[in-house]
């Protein structure tokens, strides 16, 4: 009998420990795709990213930004104000490792690491099992609306990230019936809600919003205490936003006049709400969410949805579970402030008028989505005691599995050619490159590109002779090497001066270098 007992015992820890080292290696697999060849695919840096990059860098050297500003609350550059959570962790990052367009993408995947750690966190409050663990690392390690997000450089990742910690803080505060202590979540949760505005634009709505959600939420338990809590933690958060905005209230509001209708007064305010309705409801649409994403390939990669069709199933699964039906679906709050976040989710999106539907205006969408297919898994997971239910969720995973190895490839290899154009900017580190070894006196990018191009790549690429890289017009000159718009080849052609065509095959630009 104890023989039996001991192998038994044997092969559960045997099978525990298969179970463990099988989730490690899924963790490993989500931080090298995430991680491997980040400065070169996507395959070009967008403006806005070494924006981020040239002011970071600034701050980390002398705490001033591109227009001398002493440690900015919010940055001016590239028509828009960026805001600061994400620069100032990018300086941060690069005042421990240097710049590099590795180190400047690499923050994007850091937040991600955050992102996954709070919904890993509270997918194990939910449910421990190691089937709900490998499902969060599957779905959220390669989710495409996030796993994009996390390899370019743009802030909202980092918007994404906090309120994933939100909704975490959240969940032990007004929902979790084992906290002690309610009031301590309750302050970071709010705290975290008021950093959120700090973080991308659309924050500045949706994190109202959500405070909203919150409110209700407390209200209806009678959590008074925690309630009190959350609001003097926002309101304080929040202080630094609105004395800003009431004294630059045109800064932060400049980039919102031009791309929304809000404000165009040759638009009734009926066409006004039948705009919103439409711009709505296209998030919500099969197109954008399983078939093919968002449009700008800066974005997303053109080949599939935002949200994996398993993952939308289970979201599907929680959203219209049976339990609407006996009458406890009111006292399910935790499930009912998903289904309100995500209703809100893409509020600040519909209210602009380009790129519609917007991926990166409706990231929190994807959060959600996300946290609610989490829920479904658990309904499927309470009725897996029969070998009919069980071999239904195998069949989901399976088809998580697949979906993921599918989008992997798909990134990897023909999204790779498609993301040249889309930043813009393909060539330019290149061609840059072999500027600085030809050994001209200065190099000049054009000016067609934005300027901060030429003063991120003159901060991070090698150049021990110290050769002044700037962005000006593109003018023939003699010790000069030009990088400049194939639209103006003709007329550097018609120059009398000689020169050398050192451009890269396939580059957005080209490379024209005039000896002394």
């Amino acid at each position: 009998m104890r023989v039996g007992q001991g192998g038994g015992g044997a092969e559960a820890s045997n099978r525990q420990f298969l179970a463990l080292g099988a989730l490690l290696l899924l963790l490993a697999a989500v931080v090298f795709f995430h991680l491997i060849e980040i400065s070169s695919i996507p395959q070009g840096l967008f403006k806005d990213e070494t924006a981020i990059g040239y002011n970071a860098w600034l701050i980390a050297r002398d705490g001033h930004d591109e227009h001398g500003h002493f440690f900015p609350l919010y940055f001016e550059s590239s028509g828009d104000y960026k805001a600061p959570v994400y620069i100032y962790t990018v300086a941060g990052a690069f005042a421990l490792f240097g710049p590099s367009t590795f180190v400047l993408r690499a923050t994007s995947a850091f937040f991600f690491a955050w992102l996954l750690a709070a919904v890993a966190l509270l997918a194990y409050r939910r449910d421990p099992s190691k089937l709900m663990t490998a499902f969060v690392l599957l779905a959220g390690g390669f989710l495409p609306w996030f796993f994009t997000a996390s390899r370019i450089s743009f802030e909202v990742i980092s918007y994404v990230a906090i309120m994933a910690w939100v909704v975490y803080c959240q969940y032990i505060a007004f929902h979790d019936s084992t906290t002690k202590n309610r009031v301590l979540p309750a302050v970071f949760c709010g705290a975290l809600l008021g950093l959120a505005l700090y973080a991308y634009p659309t924050g500045r709505v949706t994190s109202f919003l959500y405070l909203a959600v919150l409110l209700a939420i407390a209200a209806y338990h009678h959590m008074w205490r925690p309630l009190a809590a959350l609001l003097a933690a926002f309101t304080a958060a929040i202080v630094p936003f609105a004395v800003y905005l009431f004294m630059c209230p045109s800064d932060l509001a400049g980039r919102f006049h031009h791309i929304t209708y809000v404000f165009n007064d040759n638009m009734s305010l009926a066409e006004k709400l039948k705009l919103f309705a439409r711009n709505y409801r296209w998030h919500f649409g099969l197109q954008f969410l399983l078939l093919r994403g968002d449009h700008n390939l800066r974005h997303a990669t053109g080949q599939g949805g935002e949200v994996f069709f398993s993952v939308f199933f289970l979201a599907a699964l929680a959203i219209g579970s049976p339990i609407s039906l006996d009458g406890r679906w009111r006292k399910e709050t935790f499930l009912l402030s998903l289904c309100a976040g995500l209703a809100v989710a893409p509020i600040g999106a519909a209210l602009t008028s380009e790129g519609i539907p917007h991926a990166l205006r409706s990231s929190l969408m994807g959060l959600f989505i996300l946290l609610l297919s989490f829920e479904g898994l658990r309904i499927l997971l309470r009725d897996a005691s029969s070998a009919e239910s069980q071999r239904f969720v195998a069949c989901v995973l399976g088809v998580l599995v697949l979906e993921s190895a599918t989008y992997l490839r798909g990134y990897f290899t023909d999204y790779v050619s498609q993301s040249r154009a889309a930043s813009g900017s393909y060539g330019l580190e290149e061609s840059i490159r072999r500027a600085l070894a030809w050994g001209p006196s200065e190099v000049l990018v054009t000016d067609k590109l934005r300027y901060t191009l030429a003063k991120f790549y003159e901060i991070v690429l090698p150049n021990p002779k110290g050769i002044r890289i700037d962005s000006g017009p593109m003018i023939p000159a003699r010790g000069r090497c030009l990088v400049y718009d194939p639209k103006v080849k003709p007329s550097l052609d018609a120059s009398s001066l000689p020169s050398v065509d050192i451009t890269m095959a396939g580059s957005l630009v080209g490379v024209r270098c005039y000896p002394r």
